[in-house]
């Protein structure tokens, strides 16, 4: 993170905080820019599709997660103002942990003269104020006094230094600095290595220097043990790269837009696993995408799909050979970080960050640090609650509300149960007292839960709610039979009796199949082989459209593609016509295609020789829905509201002789 140099020490700073609102059992989040989602169109995104299932018979984790924060360069101070005890109950009520670092980001210097008495006034505040919002408390052992990471140095403290690396020479020196932070602060149990490796870069590798780096953490881990035992110590807080960009939006092929872990952050992780003394935790941070990246690549729709990869990593981690069981932690994680003239709304932050925390803690993660949680300025980058040196500051954000369900509801120890969406975008994750859900999308949906508790999710909103004590009932059947007419094909000309034969199949079991002749209901067969016999003779000489239907025994049913045939049963004079017949095909839509159910849709021609057509005929389903006399022959069609009904396109093409032509069938889809 981007540090601001300290001028006059330690800041405590000042708000007034409206807790009350964050009692809600529900918080709607109202989107403020209007993206379609990529994969359904919200108008159609109904009860009907959405289902969750919660099924409080089958476990599935416990959590073993917990939320915490990272006190940056201004944060909420110490003293006794209405706005700081308030800033701090938001932090005791719905976190867990805190970190401070010993060097940068509102502390510091310590140690800014080799030889010289610490000065620990800026590092006691903070621990103070964690140890006042009842805290388990982190402090990461980064950065260094500018004398150990400056061969240069000569005097004072050089905050533009800030993030390089600690000397070889001096790593010891650190390490005994890391020793008196430890002994000071005995109530003080977790200690992170470093931040992102900062200062490590090994340009001649095009990698971090991984050696360099466990070599400072052995030192810290074994001076550190040898006077504190108990101190939990865990690296190696390496930044995970990779955006799966690659992957999930198909974007083109580069180390940043790859699927995280990329081949050299593991190389840095396995060189530290096998290396290491020891580690109490392992702790990692990423960023939705790097740096490095074309932003407009990532508009606020597709970057929110890209939160499962922080589950991923760290089920990648546990896969590893040096893994021995360690918890892993996030000590900085991200959607938008660095946003500096830019901020996606509140309500999509709160809903991203959700996200991402169920992926988290879904992935078998451990604690997630929010990298500086009051706002400082005019942007929220992320943060828990408004800053508290302006007046009527220091009340929560929305994403306050997000890291409180968590804290509360789906603590370490708690056990989960099996819950899932029938929509990639609406996510759950249930308890036995509490369910959450997430709404990834820009759009209001409805969701039937269990089949019986109906919900309704505002855009982008996460919503709290008493898990539903029903057991999930069977999903009523929406399969409709599948049937296609086998006998006679498509332009057979027939006489006398002929046997019309269908296939049909459920999911459930077909229960009949109707079998239509021109429209008409002609007979119903219950039984498989499914047909019936066709007296042609009873029928006028001529063209004629055999049609079926199965059904099943939830109502469902599946209309056959027609065919077309024609009958023949007294000789005619069969003398050619001197008059050629001009061709006609249907050129919209094409065969195969999806149409939109009750939409309108142009049927489009062409021809081969208009000038000798004296009309045209559109049948859908052997049905006459238009006729037109003029050239272009078109027709506007009102596809009916059925779902999945498939529907066969015919043109009938009459010429100045009376002579007729069919064009070639298209059968397309409503959906």
């Amino acid at each position: 993170m981007k540090h601001i140099p300290l001028k006059n020490g330690f800041v405590s700073v000042v708000v007034a905080s409206i807790l009350a609102v964050l009692l809600l059992s529900s918080v709607t989040f109202l989107a403020k820019k209007g993206y379609e989602s990529l994969d359904k169109e919200p108008s159609v995104l109904g009860a009907e599709d959405i289902r969750v299932t919660i099924d409080l018979n089958t476990p599935t984790i416990k959590s073993d997660f917990n939320v915490g924060v990272t006190h940056t360069q201004y944060t909420v101070g110490t003293g006794s103002s209405t706005a700081e005890v308030s800033g701090r109950e938001l932090l005791k009520n719905g976190l867990t942990y805190a970190n401070a670092h010993v060097h940068g980001w509102g502390v510091g210097p310590i140690n800014e003269t080799p030889g010289q008495p610490f000065n620990w006034s800026t590092l006691d505040a903070r621990v103070n104020l964690m140890r006042m919002t009842g805290s388990t408390m982190v402090i990461t052992f980064c950065c260094g006094p500018t004398w150990m990471v400056d061969p240069n140095w000569t005097s004072g403290t050089d905050w533009t230094k800030l993030e390089y690396g600690i000397l070889p020479e001096h790593e010891q020196d650190y390490a005994n600095l890391a020793k008196e932070v430890a002994l000071r602060y005995p109530d003080v149990k977790y200690f992170q290595v470093w931040n992102e490796m900062k200062g490590l870069w090994n340009s001649s590798t095009n990698n971090w220097d991984y050696q360099r780096y466990t070599s400072l953490y052995n030192k810290i881990w074994d001076t550190v043990k040898a006077v504190r035992p108990d101190a939990n110590i865990g690296g190696p807080y390496l930044k995970i790269e990779g955006s799966g960009g690659n992957t999930d939006l198909g974007l083109a092929s580069h180390w940043y837009t790859n699927k995280p872990i990329t081949s050299r952050n593991r190389e840095v992780i396995e060189y530290w696993m096998a290396n290491k003394r020891g580690a109490d935790f392992i702790t990692i941070d990423r960023n939705s995408i790097d740096g490095d990246e074309n932003w407009s690549d990532y508009p606020e729709d597709k970057r929110i799909k890209l939160t499962h990869w922080f589950g991923d990593v760290i089920r990648q981690i546990k896969t590893y050979s040096g893994y021995k069981g360690e918890p892993i932690w996030m000590a900085e994680d991200y959607i938008w970080k660095n946003a500096d003239t830019f901020q996606p709304t509140n309500e999509y932050q709160a809903a991203a960050l959700a996200s991402m925390l169920y992926h988290e803690m879904t992935g078998g993660g451990a604690v997630s640090l929010r990298w500086g949680p009051m706002k400082s300025g005019s942007l929220n980058k992320e943060n828990l609650f408004t800053d508290t040196r302006v007046s009527g500051g220091g009340q929560a954000l929305p994403a306050y509300a997000v890291y409180k369900y968590f804290h509360d509801y789906f603590g370490p120890n708690t056990q989960l149960f099996q819950a899932t969406s029938s929509f990639p975008d609406v996510e759950v994750v249930s308890s036995a007292s509490k369910t959450l859900l997430i709404n990834k999308t820009p759009s209001p949906l409805n969701l039937l839960i269990n089949n019986v508790v109906p919900v309704s999710l505002a855009a982008y909103e996460v919503k709290l709610m008493d898990t539903p004590t029903s057991a999930p009932t069977a999903s009523p059947d929406t399969t409709a039979p599948t049937v296609s007419l086998v006998s006679p094909q498509e332009g057979a000309v027939v006489s006398g009796v002929v046997a019309v034969s269908a296939e049909a199949s459920d999911n459930t079991g077909v229960i009949k199949v109707e079998f239509y002749v021109d429209g008409s209901l002609s007979n119903t067969d219950t039984a498989a082989p499914y047909s019936f016999s066709w007296d042609t003779s009873a029928s006028t000489d001529g063209a004629h459209t055999l049609g079926a239907r199965a059904h099943d025994s939830s109502n469902n049913s599946t209309a056959a593609i027609p065919v077309s045939v024609s009958t023949l049963n007294t000789v005619s004079d069969t003398t050619p016509t001197t008059t050629p017949v001009a061709t006609i095909t249907i050129t919209n839509p094409t065969d195969g295609s999806v149409v939109k159910r009750s939409s309108s849709i142009k049927i489009d021609t062409t021809v081969s020789d208009y000038s000798t057509i004296a009309k045209t005929e559109f049948l859908v389903n052997a049905v006459i829905k238009c006729t037109d006399t003029s050239y272009p022959y078109s027709c506007t069609w009102k596809v009916p509201g059925r779902k999945n009904e498939m529907y066969r396109l015919v043109v009938k093409l009459y010429d100045s002789a009376g002579n007729t032509v069919m064009s070639t069938p298209v059968t397309v889809t409503a959906k």
